[in-house]
Parts: C-alpha cells; sequence; structure tokens
C-alpha cells in the first residue's frame, strides 16, 4: 500500500553505480530473499500484485531472476572447481570440515540458488504463462526447469519438515513434467 513492493523490485533490478561487486550481491540476495518470502506469505490479491510485478515490461523482473540464478550457478561451479583443485594440491590438509565447506558453499552461490529456485517455483505454480517464459529464459542461459526442480528437490530433502518446500516442489514437479507431456 505505500509502494513497498516498489522499493522492493528496485534493488533487485538496479545496478548501483560504483557500488561494489558485493554491496551489490548483497542488495540483490536481500530482494530476493524477501520476494522469496513475499511469495510464500502473501494471499489473495496481495499476492497477484507480487506475482503481477514479474510479467510487467516484458517479464523483465522474471528475466533479471534468471540472470541472477546464472550468476549464483557460475559462482557455486567456480568455487566447487576451485575447492576441489585445492584439495589436490594440498592434499588432505586442506580439507574443511563438512560443516564448514557446506557454509561456504552456501556463501558461494548455493544460498541464491536455493531462493531464486523458489521464486522461480512459485511463479510457475501460479501462473503457466511463467512456465512457458522461464523455461525459454532458462535455456538461453543452459539452464531448465528441471535445474529449478532438482534445486527445489534438494532444498525440499535438507529441510523435511518444511512443508512449504515440500509442497512447492510436489506441485512445480507436477507442472514441469506435465508440460513435457
Amino acid at each position: 500500500k505505500h509502494d513497498g513492493l516498489g522499493i522492493v523490485f528496485s534493488f533487485l533490478m538496479m545496478v548501483l553505480k560504483g557500488a561494489a561487486g558485493e554491496d551489490q550481491s548483497n542488495l540483490e540476495g536481500h530482494a530476493v530473499s524477501i520476494i522469496s518470502d513475499l511469495l510464500k506469505h502473501l494471499e489473495g490479491d496481495e499476492l497477484m500484485r507480487c506475482v503481477a510485478k514479474f510479467s510487467e515490461n516484458e517479464y523483465e523482473k522474471s528475466d533479471r531472476i534468471v540472470e541472477l540464478l546464472e550468476k549464483a550457478v557460475s559462482q557455486l561451479a567456480t568455487y566447487d572447481k576451485q575447492y576441489e583443485i585445492q584439495k589436490r594440491m594440498i592434499n588432505e590438509a586442506f580439507q574443511l570440515s563438512d560443516e564448514q565447506h557446506e557454509l561456504e558453499r552456501l556463501d558461494n552461490g548455493y544460498l541464491a540458488i536455493r531462493q531464486l529456485s523458489i521464486v522461480i517455483a512459485r511463479l510457475c505454480v501460479y501462473d503457466k504463462r511463467f512456465m512457458q517464459h522461464y523455461g525459454a529464459q532458462l535455456k538461453v542461459h543452459t539452464l531448465s526447469l528441471e535445474d529449478v526442480l532438482r534445486s527445489l528437490k534438494e532444498a525440499a530433502d535438507e529441510e523435511p519438515e518444511n512443508k512449504y518446500l515440500s509442497d512447492l516442489h510436489a506441485k512445480f514437479s507436477a507442472k514441469v513434467h506435465q508440460d513435457e507431456i
């Protein structure tokens, strides 16, 4: 009612002039986290208003979500590759504890992938036009709805008590596989 969505989406869309890469990524991450929570908790007209933002201006906000997903996937792949190289070069002395390694992965793209996948899945479940749009846009970035589905399944498996994630995974899986038929 007080243009709160406008502010959140402006952080998602803007490229800060003069902002360091980390500052930019932090703002993008906060915006995605807020949007993910909004899509989870809003209902009725408020949810419809939030979802509509993603189809405005020829789906520019949806396209931004895909760009951020591609960036996060690339960041995580780079981290994983560097971790494996360091592990081999320094032998076993380098190994982080499993918990420490997972925390590093979260900071290096995994959390972003998870949140962005939740946003994409929620929008696709809400409206089939998003399935078509995201399917096409992900393909342009060498990703797919199946990649999003895999990420969502990992999230649901990591938090089996989270009914929202398991329900979203089931609904999104049905939509993805229904479109294959």
